[in-house]
């Protein structure tokens, strides 16, 4: 992600946790999502430059990757099911989104226009 993908994230981020204004939980759910999802994509990052710097790849070359990805999806998610009172499972889910939203909004603001 660029720059401006980042900040992005961080505004939509910001906006979200403004909800814990009004309700607590969901802005602890929706800050445990997003911590989560940005965890996961600069490990995605990290793993697919790996493996295309060996240059190596076999057919089940990111199957256990993404089967660790999604445990730590799935590990979020069960917590705030648990602990309702101080998570929101709703807001964790799109925290868990938040970095897919982040690109969306950022092909659609800047749709055709280069980073300078």
């Amino acid at each position: 992600m660029k720059k401006r993908t980042w900040k992005i994230f961080a505004v939509l981020v910001g906006i979200g946790l403004l909800g814990g204004l009004f309700y607590f939980p969901v802005a602890s759910g929706l800050a445990l999502g997003a911590l989560i999802s940005a965890i996961l994509y600069l490990r995605n990052v990290s793993f697919w430059n790996d493996v295309v710097d060996t240059g190596i790849a076999g057919r089940g070359t990111g199957s256990f990757h993404f089967l660790i990805n999604y445990a730590l999806m799935a590990e979020a998610m069960i917590l705030c099911a648990l602990k309702p009172q101080y998570l929101n499972i709703f807001a964790c889910a799109i925290g868990l989104a938040m970095v897919k939203l982040s690109l969306v909004v950022e092909s659609l603001l800047y749709k055709g226009k280069e980073e300078v």
